[in-house]
């Protein structure tokens, strides 16, 4: 029952990996109700760690870390371990530009229960952005990964998913810059695990890699794309493109590969019309990262938006760094954005 609100932490900036040298770190032995609300974390080898007991019956209970801004961080921004219903949401992560070969935006292992990770940002991760391992819900309290943005300049995998089981992974935008998959599963032993919903892009590498798909009940309604020769990696075999893929993985009828059209490379905010409306309902996420309500039939990934709100540019426009009004640019990269975005009538 100790709560840190509304508070502004700051450590010096460093180049130590050593949970030592972090902000806030908690290690006991017997915790509950922890909760890191709402505050300003800047510097340290890590953000905010949490590690509870690795005793199964002593695991941390009912922890929330909720609503902070973390900058400035060498090795993690949150480190969550050994605990049981945790919440970690509406967080957001810049780790230092000269971060840890090995950094990474959230650190999430051995969470038991109906964990939520949910609404979180992170950019700058070098290993992952999101390094999620054996977290363990049931069939009927489902953990839930929905509406984060997971960025990383990463040479491995921006999200590293493996030993989970029954985990929703919903409604999420990944991006990576670096040489990376976007997302890296393996699931042995495992069972309930669901994808859908979710953009994955990489840069050069893999969109999605399935070491062993056990534990996968439903991957599906998700947009894949890269710039690199292969779209995705089952085992030890490869598959080109989108039709590849789902004859090689038997999954992903409904998913499409598309440029997301991202903002920028570390401002996930998706905008391709190919994604509006072409998602499939999920009560578990009756929101979008911003807390705007999911149509019907849903977009693809964290940020819901109608196509019919990109208009089609028509007629003539300048471009003037001087010029005002909504025809004019004031770039000529900003012209090639918008037709991009929203494409061309005439």
């Amino acid at each position: 029952n100790l709560t840190i609100e509304g508070c502004i932490l700051q450590s010096p900036i460093t180049n130590s990996t050593s949970f030592d040298r972090g902000n806030v770190v908690f290690i006991p032995a017997i915790s509950s109700d922890l909760r890191v609300l709402n505050s300003t974390v800047i510097g340290g080898s890590t953000g905010i760690f949490y590690r509870g007991s690795s005793s199964g019956s002593a695991r941390g209970t009912g922890g929330e870390i909720r609503d902070n801004v973390l900058t400035d961080q060498y090795y993690r921004g949150i480190v969550a371990q050994y605990l049981t219903g945790t919440e970690v949401t509406d967080n957001r992560v810049v780790l230092l530009g000269a971060s840890s070969g090995s950094s990474d935006g959230y650190y999430v292992d051995e969470v038991e229960g109906a964990l939520r990770f949910t609404g979180n940002r992170v950019t700058g991760a070098n290993q992952y952005g999101l390094y999620m391992s054996s977290c363990t819900a049931t069939s009927g309290a489902p953990g839930l990964v929905a509406n984060n943005h997971i960025h990383s300049k990463a040479g491995s995998y921006s999200v590293y998913f493996i030993y989970n089981q029954n985990q929703g992974f919903y409604h999420n935008n990944v991006n990576t810059t670096g040489g990376a998959r976007a997302i890296y599963y393996y699931g042995p032993g495992t069972t309930g695990n669901r994808i859908k919903n979710n953009i994955f892009k990489s840069n050069t590498s893999y969109a999605i890699h399935v070491e062993t798909s056990t534990g996968l009940a439903e991957v599906d309604y998700n947009d894949f794309f890269t710039s690199g020769v292969y779209l995705g990696r089952l085992g030890g075999t490869d598959a080109g493109d989108l039709a590849a893929w789902r004859t090689l993985s038997g999954k992903d009828a409904n998913s499409l590969n598309a440029d997301p059209q991202y903002l920028s490379d570390t401002d996930l905010i998706a905008s391709s019309p190919a994604l509006a409306n072409a998602g499939i309902q999920l009560a578990e996420v009756p929101e979008d990262i911003n807390g705007d309500s999911r149509k019907a039939t849903p977009t693809i990934g964290a940020n819901e938006y109608d196509a019919a709100a990109l208009v089609p540019l028509s007629g003539f426009y300048t471009i003037n760094p001087s010029g005002t009004g909504n025809r004019n640019f004031s770039t000529f990269q900003q012209s090639v954005d918008a037709m991009v975005l929203n494409g061309i009538a005439g």
